[in-house]
């Protein structure tokens, strides 16, 4: 491959990244998926972090994108009693996009 085509693939990827189609791709993949929700903001997210350092786990707030929330549990994210208790049963996700030639379907490469 030559350095030029090297040099323009990376440029692509860079602009790819500075662009909104991350963020766009992380809401869709969310959406698609009925028990996930985005990463709540503000009091939701403190909860969340102050939950997990109760329980000796310190993440930083970008740490994950979405979260998988069982069907029949309720959580108040904006109470950190109730994402205490909902802790356990909780999935953190951390959504990644590519769209460069090298990654294959199924990240068979």
């Amino acid at each position: 491959m030559q350095v030029s085509t090297i040099l323009g693939l990376k440029r692509e990827h860079l602009q790819r990244l500075a662009s909104a189609k991350s963020a766009a791709g992380e809401v869709a993949v969310v959406q698609a998926n009925a028990q996930w929700i985005r990463r709540p903001k503000g009091a939701g997210l403190k909860a969340i972090l102050l939950a997990q350092r109760a329980r000796g786990i310190s993440i930083k707030p970008s740490s994950f994108d979405a979260i998988v929330v069982p069907a029949l549990l309720e959580v108040d994210f904006s109470n950190q009693a109730s994402v205490s208790a909902a802790l356990p049963h909780l999935l953190f996700v951390e959504i990644k996009t590519a769209n460069q030639l090298r990654v294959k379907s199924g990240f068979s490469e």
